[in-house]
Order: structure tokens, then C-alpha cells, then sequence
């Protein structure tokens, strides 16, 4: 099979996501050819553009004044990939996860008679992010989607119970972890000598459940004033403000992290901990696992199917989210012995459960490429 694997995006996890996907995919397909068009704004480029054969890539856009420009040119773009999907012949788009400019894609991709295959990252929007608009073009793209791939048992349910596509046609994946530069993807070894880092990493928002990352700090700080906490992310934290106030030893890097930044937040022993309200999956929770950190996180949505309780980590009960962190922290913090098994097991799942060659030849099982 012929295919065009499309991905305009251009920074955080859908990019990684795309670039480990595909690399997998040309690795372990030996029945199909596929053609590569990524925005040449990626903040991994440089590596996307390595793959593939012949490829269809544009210049896309950097930021707001950009964006309406590069959409003033965008018929003569499309027009353009009309062209590159009739001359190669393409069969099928597989689509790693939507961008911006999805949706004018799709009367070409009718047109030329071509499928698609989408991987859905979220059933619908997150809590606090309620846009109505983007919801229902979100049910355009799986209507008409030849397949849907998902990340987690419940993105599938909340796609097969919201929209009108078949069962037979949704597929679950995993989302595996990302290859951020220098990495350490080995156990960690932790010890009474050192004090344990407590971390929240990721971008800023409220179904992130931040609050109950910096009550339950406040409340471990009175417990063990050694203990280290940690907040990286971007994003809006002036609703936090008298919670971090409260809080003597805390380190907020309150931006974007470069990839070979991300190496340092997981480099040595701590304690990942997503207290989401609500989630459809997690790209932290993979990278932790891969360097052999244990997650603590709430029973909520696909998340809980990314941590393995009392294995690699633990899921703690939304009654009392707070309290749930605290309990857990200071188990593996009075516990060394038990954290560093955990730190093994982590470590063990992600190179059987989590790895790109195992998640591209399910998808390519099914896909039949």
C-alpha cells in the first residue's frame, strides 16, 4: 500500500508522537511505501525530515500573524498536495493526530477518493477547555475516518458512545515514550542519604488538577521538610498563587522546556505525580516510565490505564486526591527498597508494553499495511 503519512503540527507531543510513530512504522511495514509531509516549522524537523520517500512538506506557520497569512495561500497549497496525491498514487492518509488545517484537507482527500486513518488523542475537550466549535469539527474528522486509532480504552468508549462509527473500526494503541535527547532510561537507585524530589511536569492547565499537586505539598512540607518539590510546565499558575506561597522549597520553572531539558527533570530518583481531573491519557506518564520514575496519578480516564497500581506506581482515589498523594509519597519516601523495585518495574513495562516497534506491528496488523 501506498501512504501519505501527514502530520502539520508543530510542537509538544504530537510532534514526538508522529516522529516515533512513523519511524516505527517504516521499520516494521514490509508491504507498503510511505510518503512523509510535515510542517517544516516542527520543532523536530530536522528529524521528521529524515523519513519516508518522497515527501510533500510545507511552511505552515510560527505564530498568530503567520497563521492568517499562510491561510490566505492554503488553497494553493491544497491544490498542490491534490497533485502529489494523484501523481504517487497514494491509497491511504494516515493522520497521527489532527492539526489546524485538517479539516480543508478532507474535501481533497473525498475528492481524490483516498481514506484516512486518524489517531484521536482526546474523545472530547479537556475540563476547562470547553469549546464547542472545535468539539464538533472533532466529530466530522471521526464520521468520516476509514479507521481511529486511540490511546486508551477510554477515548474509544467516549468516541463509540458520542459518535455514530462503527465499533469494528476503532482501534486502541498505546502511547509510548518519547526519545527526548539524553534520556536516562535506566533504574534509579534511591536512598534515606537523599532527600526525594516530588515533581509535576507538564503544561498548565486546569483539568491538570495542579491544586491538589500544591495542597498535598503543603501538607508533606510539615511532614518532611526535606523533602524537594518540583513544577515545570507553561502556562497561566496565577490561580496558584497563594497555594505556592505557602510552600518554602518548591522549584517552578514556569515555561517550556526544550526536549534536551526534559532529560534533567527524570534524571535522577523522584516521584512523577499526575493529579488530573479528568484525562485521556498522559504523554508524561511513558517518559517517566521509561526513566524507571513511578507515577502516582488520580483514577481518572485513560490515565489509570498508564500506571499499573502498586507496580509502577500508584492511582489514588478521587474522593481524596490530596490525601491520596500524601499516603503514597511517603510510602516510597520511608521505603527505599520499595521504590526501587518500583523503579525496575517501570523501567521492565516500558520496554515490553511501551515500546514503538511493538505499538507500529499491532497498528500495522490492523491496518493491513
Amino acid at each position: 500500500m501506498r501512504v501519505l503519512y501527514c502530520y502539520w503540527g508543530r510542537k509538544g507531543g504530537g510532534a514526538w508522537y508522529a516522529l516515533e510513530l512513523i519511524k516505527a512504522l517504516v521499520s516494521n511495514s514490509r508491504n507498503s511505501k510511505f510518503f512523509c509531509s510535515f510542517s517544516e516549522y516542527a520543532e523536530n524537523f530536522d528529524l521528521l525530515s529524515e523519513i519516508g520517500n518522497e515527501h510533500f512538506h510545507i511552511r505552515t506557520y510560527r505564530g498568530k500573524i503567520s497563521f492568517v497569512l499562510r491561510s490566505v495561500l492554503l488553497p494553493i497549497t491544497l491544490l498542490r498536495l491534490a497533485i502529489f496525491l494523484i501523481r504517487n498514487q497514494i491509497e491511504l492518509v494516515y493522520v497521527p493526530m489532527a492539526f489546524p488545517w485538517f479539516l480543508p484537507i478532507l474535501p481533497i482527500l473525498k475528492l481524490c477518493r483516498i481514506p484516512y486513518v486518524l489517531t484521536v488523542h482526546d474523545g472530547q475537550n479537556h475540563y476547562g477547555e470547553g469549546l464547542a466549535v472545535p468539539h464538533l469539527i472533532s466529530r466530522i474528522y471521526f464520521r468520516n475516518a476509514y479507521r481511529i486509532v486511540t490511546l486508551s480504552q477510554f477515548v474509544r468508549k467516549q468516541i463509540l458512545s458520542n459518535c455514530s462509527v462503527a465499533d469494528s473500526t476503532v482501534f486502541v494503541s498505546k502511547l509510548g515514550y518519547f526519545g527526548y535527547k539524553n534520556l536516562d532510561r535506566r533504574p534509579k537507585v534511591f536512598s534515606l542519604h537523599s532527600p526525594m524530589r516530588i515533581v509535576f511536569y507538564g503544561r498548565i492547565r486546569k483539568y491538570k488538577g495542579l491544586e491538589y499537586f500544591l495542597k498535598a505539598v503543603c501538607a508533606l512540607e510539615k511532614i518532611d521538610p526535606a523533602l524537594r518539590f518540583e513544577l515545570y510546565g507553561s502556562g497561566d499558575l496565577s490561580a496558584y498563587e497563594d497555594l505556592l506561597q505557602q510552600v518554602s522549597n518548591i522549584r517552578v520553572e514556569n515555561r517550556w522546556l526544550r526536549d534536551d531539558e526534559v532529560c534533567n527533570v527524570f534524571a535522577s530518583p523522584c516521584i512523577n505525580v499526575c493529579p488530573y481531573i479528568e484525562a485521556s491519557q498522559s504523554g508524561v506518564v511513558p517518559v517517566a516510565l521509561s526513566c524507571g520514575i513511578p507515577t502516582i496519578c488520580t483514577a481518572v480516564g485513560g490515565l489509570a490505564e498508564q500506571v499499573v497500581d502498586g507496580v509502577t506506581g500508584y492511582v489514588v482515589d478521587c474522593a481524596d486526591v490530596e490525601r491520596g498523594i500524601v499516603n503514597r509519597v511517603l510510602t516510597l519516601q520511608e521505603d527505599p527498597e520499595r521504590y526501587n523495585e518500583m523503579s525496575r518495574n517501570c523501567i521492565r513495562y516500558a520496554d515490553a508494553e511501551l515500546s514503538w516497534d511493538r505499538i507500529a506491528g499491532n497498528l500495522i496488523r490492523f491496518l493491513e499495511l
